[in-house]
């Protein structure tokens, strides 16, 4: 009689060759991770740790907004921005002027930064530089305005007259405003201070023609651009109990501000409007010559506040929770404004430029946008993140994104279209200066890589029973190079359904190893496999064998 021949127990290995970053969702790949610390795809398709960051500004409190240094400048000079209530300088407190409470936003054009919502600027290239109101103003009790007409020329003359020294203030060229005048008609009508397109009888722009000590010799413009006089000539005081005739420079309220083309642009406070300032000179939002250095306005169908502006590539792109507005064009007379619903930003603090596309928080995650419709980025990120500090050193995207109970701080590489989690340490700002980004958090500034290698860990997908069957994992090979000092350090984990990790062995050495690791764990539905260690290592492969 002959008995069948037992049938030998066949192993089954599997082969994972690359690493494809963090996978937070219920069923990932293979060569996706389910959970990671302080990875970097430097390396792709290897898994590596990253670098540590460099402390280059300590001793700081408060932080919260960073400033670029001026060009030649180092980062290390000395803490420039905001903490507290103060704007600092390469690390000396401007004390003249005290900001107001409130999230700032800051930008340079020249060797001027500028501070919103307090329209302050510092400039950097003045022999005793100090923070200076953007606006030029005096409050009067009175003004006396009057418009004569030249038959001969055609052409309007007005002046205004109040008990000031006006030439110690104003200069020629100067586009000046007349605000609460009892006179209702004879106050500038500008944009976020009533109608978008005010009637063309009212004034839009004044422009200082002269100045004799108390007298402004004017010539007023309507929103069109059409020389018209004072609606109605006369001496006009201030009824008691009411406020002050002022007669100013005019810059907007605005949020969030960038530079773009020479010209310092902002989003309004009531999210009606989008502002630019005259070109190369950012103190001025009220000039109409219909030339290509004029100032310029959009107006917005749509109330909701404005949550980010930023440049890209020459365009402007600006930011409300549910839409997009981008300005095309290079001069105020061809610029027009293309609105995107539905696409908009959550933070105006993620919103950063890498090569031609914004990347940005928005309600639904990260989005890119390059024109045309913005695309959703993090598929693979299920964490729900309602705020965002962002920024970028040319090549990958920084995210410090928030959630309740804490932050992740998020790498993405639009080059792989991966994303990694380097650890939760809050940042409040980022900025990028010559190729390399910095970030701040409350207490100082940090160059974000640079350092020794990190400890890292990396998990990886949960294989169900479905997937090994009757087999049980038996065997682990890792293929790595470790540094040739003998620093490198691999432990190989393991853990069955939902326990604890044991550590199933541990890799040392020199160059490039490959490890077999035994694995013994109990019959169980899943089980999940956990790499971490310390030392420049790189993990090429690893292979799981069944039996």
């Amino acid at each position: 009689m002959l008995l069948n021949e037992n049938e030998k127990r066949k192993s089954k290995s599997f082969e994972q060759l690359s690493f494809r970053g963090i996978n937070t969702r219920r069923k990932i790949a293979d060569n996706e991770l389910a959970y990671c610390e302080n990875l970097t795809d430097n390396m792709y398709p290897c898994l590596a740790p990253r670098d540590e960051r460099v402390s280059v500004i300590d001793g700081m409190s408060q932080i919260s907004k960073l400033a670029a240094p001026r060009h030649g400048e180092r980062i290390d000079a000395g803490f420039t921005g905001v903490a507290g209530n103060r704007f600092y300088y390469k690390g000396s407190a401007v004390d003249n002027l005290e900001l107001s409470a409130g999230r700032k936003s800051i930008a340079r054009l020249g060797d001027k930064i500028f501070i919103f919502p307090d329209k302050l600027y510092f400039d950097c290239g003045a022999d005793k530089p100090q923070l200076e109101a953007m606006e030029k103003k005096y409050k009067v009790d009175h003004i006396s305005v009057s418009t004569s007409f030249n038959r001969d020329t055609g052409e309007y003359s007005s002046v205004a007259r109040a008990n000031v020294l006006f030439d110690a203030r104003f200069n020629v060229g100067d586009s000046v405003i007349i605000e609460n005048c009892p006179c209702e008609k004879d106050n500038t009508a500008v944009p976020g201070r009533g109608e978008a397109y005010p009637p063309e009888d009212r004034i839009a722009y004044m422009v200082v023609q002269s100045i004799t000590m108390t007298s402004l010799y004017l010539k007023l413009y309507n929103r069109i651009g059409q020389e018209i006089p004072f609606p109605q000539n006369g001496t006009f005081y201030v009824d008691e109990g009411a406020p002050d005739i002022i007669i100013k420079t005019f810059v907007p309220d605005m949020t969030d501000i960038c530079v773009s083309g020479g010209r310092l642009w902002g989003t309004s406070e009531d999210g009606q409007y989008i502002f630019s300032s005259a070109k190369a000179d950012a103190l001025s939002y009220n000039t109409i010559t219909k030339g290509e250095n004029d100032s310029w306005f959009g107006v917005v169908d749509n109330d909701n506040p404005f949550t980010g502006i930023i440049d890209l590539n020459g365009s402007v792109v600006a930011f409300k929770n549910d839409a997009l507005f981008q300005v095309y064009g290079n001069r105020p007379t061809n610029f027009s404004l293309k609105q995107i619903d539905l696409w908009g930003s959550a933070d105006a603090r993620s919103v950063a430029t890498l090569g031609n596309s914004v990347y940005y928080l928005g309600n639904h995650g990260f989005y890119r946008y390059s024109g045309g419709s913005p695309k959703l980025i993090s598929d693979n990120l299920t964490q729900k993140y309602t705020g965002c500090v962002g920024g970028s050193d040319g090549q990958k995207y920084y995210a410090c994104a928030y959630f309740d109970g804490g932050c992740d701080v998020l790498v993405y590489d639009p080059r792989y279209d991966i994303w990694y989690r380097e650890d939760s340490e809050p940042f409040v700002d980022f900025i990028s200066k010559d190729g390399v980004l910095y970030g701040a958090t409350k207490q100082k500034v940090v160059k974000m890589y640079g350092g020794a290698p990190c400890a890292w860990y990396a998990v990886g997908k949960r294989y169900t029973h479905d997937e090994f069957d009757l087999k049980q994992l038996g065997f682990i090979y890792i293929r790595a190079e470790l540094p040739n000092d003998g620093s490198g350090i691999i432990r190989v984990s393991v853990r069955a359904d939902d326990g604890d990790f044991k550590e199933f062995g541990v890799i040392e050495g020199k160059g490039f190893i490959a490890r077999q690791i035994p694995v013994r764990i109990p019959k169980c539905d899943s089980y999940q496999i956990r790499l971490d260690g310390e030392g420049k290592i790189i993990v090429h492969d690893i292979k799981r064998v069944l039996v």
